[in-house]
């Protein structure tokens, strides 16, 4: 699921190869299981104390199933989980340039980083399960070592059961050697799922903090800013910023025009004007 999180083409290519190295280990495993309750007559801890003195064999097939759940090299299941934990570490890295060419907060980014770290966490605490097991098939000494009874033979394995463990221990192995073939089966998996978009990076410049394309000009006209500028056709051009401030020219003349003629000598009081009534 961790690897269906990260919503890309890598993603779930690490999934179908997981899948692929998952149906190997889990079906090696449990069949080891049922082969040993079924010798054995138990399914208890206890009773498997130096199990691998009587089946040698079942047990270290066990050994190899438990070893590559664990994500131990060079195992399938260690090639399994590379794959997963390298589809979040790439996602996480692809989502923060995206917030962050975007000016966003990387949530998506450190999302996928956490998932990451849930997943080498989870990886830690399964080891002391599965070492468990082993040491206690493998380390402890038998019961008839421990407690006066007779000593038990080993327990046979037909050759079908033998054969089987054989040829699954064998694909787990060589599924964390030679991965190439199991990749490249996943890649032609995916090959109609459509890819994440590229990550659109701010350009390297002397401009601003962190380079980056220089801000666009605003044209002649605008408001917020007087930047001067050619305007749209037929407008008035705009004044510089700070143009036209300051008091203005007074008037000049009885009339307030500068550039009309003014009488040499206006009429005054009762004087009738030339060409009147009382010439």
């Amino acid at each position: 699921l961790m690897g269906l999180a990260v919503l890309n083409h890598q993603g779930v290519k690490a999934v179908l190869f997981y899948l692929v190295a998952y149906v190997l280990m889990n079906l090696g495993a449990f069949a080891m299981v049922a082969l040993i309750r079924k010798s054995t007559g138990s399914e208890d801890l206890r009773d498997m104390r130096g199990l691998v003195h009587r089946m040698p064999l079942a047990v270290g097939m066990l050994a190899v199933f438990l070893l590559s759940l664990l994500g131990l090299p060079p195992l399938a299941g260690f090639a399994a989980k590379f794959q997963v934990f390298a589809a979040l570490f790439d996602a996480g890295q692809d989502y923060t340039a995206r917030a962050r060419a975007g000016g966003a907060a990387p949530t998506l980014g450190y999302t996928m980083y956490g998932l990451l770290l849930i997943g080498g966490i989870n990886t830690v605490l399964s080891a002391f399960y599965y070492l468990k097991v082993l040491r206690v098939m493998v380390l402890d000494r038998p019961d008839e070592e421990l407690e006066p009874r007779p000593a038990t033979r080993a327990v046979p394995i037909s050759p079908v059961s033998s054969l089987f463990a054989l040829t699954l221990g064998v694909f787990t192995l060589l599924g964390g050697i030679f991965w190439n073939p199991i990749e490249a089966a996943s890649d032609r998996g995916v090959t109609d799922f459509k890819p994440s978009p590229p990550v659109d990076l701010p350009r390297e410049g002397p401009v601003g903090v962190g380079g980056g394309a220089p801000p666009p000009v605003p044209r002649g006209g605008e408001r917020g800013g007087g930047a001067v500028g050619p305007g749209p056709v037929g407008a008035p051009a705009a004044q510089p910023a700070g143009a036209g401030a300051g008091p203005r020219p007074r008037p000049v003349g009885p009339d307030r025009d500068p550039q009309r003629p003014q009488p040499k000598n206006p009429p005054q009081g009762n004087q009738a004007a030339p060409g009147g009534p009382g010439a």
